[in-house]
């Protein structure tokens, strides 16, 4: 009897927390809904996750000075963030060079608006057409990833690649979900004996399979993903052994990466870093690997932009988001227009 009795009550239990969820779902639906909030990132099977098309989404924001202020945020039908007014990208005729700019979260990460963002004032200081396209959360081997799509799109002259020094780390299949992307980590391509792997347990694609239905586990996911990022550093986890095989692994995806673009016959190849040069919190063996690797395959670098940043923030400019990490809409322009002129001041044939 008791048996039975306890087993009804499991059952009872199992009901319970079936419905709650549901219930939460369809609450957390309608939210979405009534509010206009939008996931602005969808599944790819081979990418992992990349921008959702056409879409327009306005959110308000806080500065790290407690300063209020909202971003636009919208891409096309491509999922490009940003591209040159009156720019038809099939058409055959270039009047301008195009330059193809592709990042992670400093570069698609909603933290300004779409024409006050850094890639924007490429456009109106430069004498090219710029493509910009960003991933959140991505390593460098997405961001080639995507480079194969969009170049049949853009046909660029130029490749600007966004780096940032936690890369390396993104790209690692052995280390990266010791990070604090570790719900990234899940659904990510990596690099193993040279191919295309992604992670197959069952646990993991039912994580996939729940984030990308439910809005409930989405918001949930969100929240721990936060948390772990205020208590969880990367360095807590990686020994050095560690740390320079994840360098080794990402340095063959930077140029294998850097190779293909070559080989396609783009012009030039440029990057940047989204860490300054002089601030103490750098991972800096991870940026210099990110320099000493650039020069190694003749990639154009700049630097002075970021640096630029960290002395902004250290004279007590608004330059960050509430938080800090990204930069805010201030932070957006001062860096925007920095790296104008760095480029400027290398790239003569650029100038308006």
């Amino acid at each position: 009897m008791r048996i039975g009795s306890s087993l009804k009550n499991i059952f009872l239990l199992i009901i319970s927390i079936i419905f709650s969820v549901i219930f939460m779902e369809v609450i957390i639906r309608l939210f979405f809904e009534i509010s206009g909030k939008k996931r602005l990132f969808r599944a790819d099977p081979v990418i992992g996750w990349i921008p959702k098309e056409n879409i327009k989404y306005t959110k308000k924001l806080f500065s790290s000075k407690k300063r209020e202020y909202f971003v636009n945020y919208s891409t096309d039908n491509n999922g490009f963030r940003f591209h040159s007014k009156k720019i038809d990208i099939n058409i055959k005729s270039k009047p301008r060079k195009r330059i193809l700019v592709i990042g992670d979260s400093f570069t698609g990460g909603l933290y300004s608006s779409d024409d006050e963002s850094w890639f924007a004032y490429l456009d109106k200081g430069l004498n090219l057409d710029v493509f910009a396209y960003g991933i959140p959360g991505s390593g460098t081997l997405q961001q080639w990833m995507v480079y194969k799509n969009l170049k049949k799109i853009i046909k660029p002259d130029i490749l600007l690649i966004q780096t940032c020094t936690n890369d390396i780390f993104n790209d690692s299949l052995e280390y990266s979900y010791k990070t604090i992307s570790r719900n990234q980590a899940l659904r990510a391509p990596y690099l193993k004996d040279k191919k295309i792997y992604y992670r197959d347990e069952m646990y993991v694609k039912i994580y996939r399979f729940l984030l990308n239905r439910s809005n409930f586990f989405y918001l949930i996911d969100y929240q721990l993903s936060v948390l772990q990022s205020k208590f969880f550093k990367v360095n807590d986890f990686l020994t050095d052994e560690n740390l320079d095989k994840a360098t080794a692994n990402w340095e063959y995806i930077y140029s294998s990466y850097i190779n293909e673009v070559k080989n396609d016959g783009v012009q030039e190849i440029w990057s940047i870093n989204c860490k300054s040069s002089i601030d103490p919190e750098i991972e800096i063996k991870n940026f210099k690997t990110w320099v000493s690797s650039s020069k190694k395959n003749n990639v154009e670098i700049f630097v002075k932009s970021n640096d630029k940043i960290y002395q902004e923030f250290l004279n007590k400019k608004d330059v960050y988001v509430l938080g800090g990490g990204h930069l805010s809409d201030i932070g957006n322009k001062i860096f925007g227009k920095s790296l104008v002129e760095e480029i400027k001041s290398k790239k003569n044939k650029f100038i308006k």
